[in-house]
């Protein structure tokens, strides 16, 4: 998979031909979206499995982004010698999507899986502000409606009979932080869509393994795992990172760069719905009472109602900074 590239005014897109989606409608980037996004809801999964081998701490965030970032870095060295690939706008995009993303994990370690994923999506508010005063993102009623409905599913899942004991704690904090860093990097992916995908993808890698590093080692001080046990847990984290993570975030790096990020908010609301009804079937402290089950449905109307009110045009790969 080599990238090739694509001139424009002033750089070049370069992007794997298997990933290239120009000529596709934005009804269907946006159900791509929809489900790659879905993907991210089970990410708890190997996360917790990994903890409970005992690679304790945020240890389990560091190697499910380093393996994933290794298999990157061969695509990656010819990209960074170019002085005409966008590496400085990739940095930029990866870096605030890296430090985004750990903090998303490391919410779902220090408080319940719904609480971390409700508080990281408020996501569409940020993002949709910053699309309108960065990138004059139009805030239309079509908008106003599937926000307001997402979030009010969000927050009916967070209903007071299930979490009303849990005490705030740095989790919710971590949880708000990470839907901050998410929208920022989700407008600067937009503002500079010729940035290459993969690099922006490998950078985002690299962010979160060095921030959870960071926190492993200055934060938690969490005793590195024995090295007997990484190689163990290497079914869970290659087969998790690399071949269901790694593809769904390249999609969602791409996809990002054509949709404006208010949309992609409300689409992403599908790891929201994905997240929460696997803790609750799976997890038995989280189990959802039948107005939660409400509020899930009330995201996948959000969602899809976002969906279809898209106006079934091509995607233009060099779009006005304005306006697409």
């Amino acid at each position: 998979m080599y990238p090739v590239g694509h001139r424009c005014s002033d750089c070049i897109v370069l992007m794997p031909p298997a990933f290239n989606i120009k000529g596709y409608s934005d009804k269907t980037l946006s159900f791509v979206m929809f489900g790659a996004a879905s993907l991210w809801g089970l990410y708890w999964l190997p996360v917790r499995a990994l903890a409970e081998m005992g690679i304790d701490g945020v240890w389990p965030v560091a190697l499910m982004n380093l393996f994933p970032a290794l298999c990157l870095t061969p695509f990656m060295l010819t990209l960074l010698i170019r002085p005409d690939s966008g590496v400085r706008e990739a940095f930029w995009s990866g870096l605030s999507v890296g430090i985004g993303f750990a903090f998303y994990t490391f919410a779902m370690l220090e408080t319940t899986i719904v609480r971390a994923t409700l508080l990281f999506y408020l996501t569409p508010i940020w993002s949709t502000l910053l699309g309108i005063f960065i990138l004059s993102e139009p805030f239309t009623r079509t908008r106003a409606i599937a926000i307001s409905v997402g979030l009010l599913g969000c927050f009916i899942l967070l209903s007071p009979d299930q979490t009303a004991s849990v005490a705030l704690n740095i989790g919710d904090l971590y949880g708000l932080l990470a839907g901050g860093f998410w929208a920022i990097g989700a407008t600067c992916i937009k503002r500079w869509p010729q940035s290459p995908a993969l690099l922006i993808t490998w950078f985002q890698l690299i962010s979160t393994t060095l921030v959870a590093l960071i926190f492993a080692l200055l934060i938690y001080q969490a005793q590195a795992p024995d090295w007997l046990l990484v190689v163990q847990s290497l079914p869970i984290t290659l087969g998790a990172s690399v071949f269901i993570l790694l593809p769904s975030t390249l999609l969602l790096m791409i996809i990002s760069q054509v949709l404006y990020p208010g949309r992609v908010g409300v689409l992403m609301m599908s790891e929201v719905l994905v997240a929460i009804v696997s803790a609750s079937l799976l997890v038995p402290e989280e189990r959802m009472s039948l107005v939660q089950w409400g509020g899930a449905a009330a995201i996948i109307i959000a969602a899809l109602f976002e969906v279809f009110s898209v106006q079934n045009k091509k995607t233009d790969l060099n779009p006005p900074r304005s306006d697409r």
